[in-house]
């Protein structure tokens, strides 16, 4: 079976995407950047941050608040294990959400 890591997990906000990255191995993961959506394009970026760090799995963040009930999140964001259109086109990477 082939490891699912790295991983990049993206936390998709209305002005900003966090981006965190797994070790090779998966056993940490780690902040790696904040893409302002106003000023840079976000998938470009993500695009390049996957093909730079050789990502194997991508993790979409979906917002969750304290009392485990779903968060507001803009309404185009998937809601179950999928591959976005848009990703499709870019990268070869499996993508989920968590």
């Amino acid at each position: 079976m082939t490891s699912p890591h790295p991983a990049l997990g993206i936390d998709y906000g209305e002005a900003r995407i966090g981006i965190a990255a797994t070790d090779p191995v998966g056993i940490m993961a780690h902040p790696v950047e904040t893409i302002h959506r106003h000023q840079t394009d976000g998938i470009s970026r993500i695009v390049q941050l996957v093909q730079e760090r050789g990502i194997r799995t991508l993790v979409l963040g979906l917002p969750v608040r304290m009392d485990g009930t779903e968060g507001t999140s803009p309404p185009s964001l998937p809601r179950k294990n999928c591959t976005p259109p848009a990703k499709r086109q870019k990268t070869s990477a499996p993508s989920s959400t968590r």
